[in-house]
């Protein structure tokens, strides 16, 4: 049974994992929280760098692809709530863990090295690792 699903976003992922965190969530009657992370591990932090318009770009992506969930969980009746992050992804991810303490992670559009040296927790499950 899961009641919080956390559904941890990169840049352009397949989809899939989406779609099937929120057929979950219908199944279990759960509420989906999105994260999208803005990697400065890969974009640079914008006040140290000239990598200032990447991430103002991946930002802006980021915004318009948790607009475009909302409208999709909206369409499904699914409780949907999202948050935009600056950060290296494995921190901001364990720190929304931690935070809102989800039933299960699914993980979409993000590289390998990202999740792969994440260390497991008793509360959370990866189901997709690109």
């Amino acid at each position: 049974m899961y009641d919080r699903i956390l559904l941890a976003l990169g840049e352009d992922g397949p989809g899939e994992p989406v779609s099937r965190a929120f057929e979950l969530a219908r199944e279990h009657d759960a509420a989906v929280h999105a994260l999208y992370v803005v990697d400065t591990a890969t974009t640079g932090e914008p006040a140290l760098s000239s990598l200032e318009l990447l991430n103002i770009d991946c930002e802006d992506s980021g915004l318009t692809r948790l607009a475009e969930l909302a409208k999709q969980a909206g369409a499904m009746d699914l409780e949907f709530s999202w948050k935009l992050c600056h950060g290296p992804f494995d921190e901001a991810l364990r720190g929304y863990e931690a935070e809102i303490a989800p039933d299960l992670i699914v993980v979409d559009g993000v590289e390998a090295d990202s999740v792969e040296d994440l260390p497991p927790t008793p509360a959370s499950a990866t189901v997709n690792r690109p």
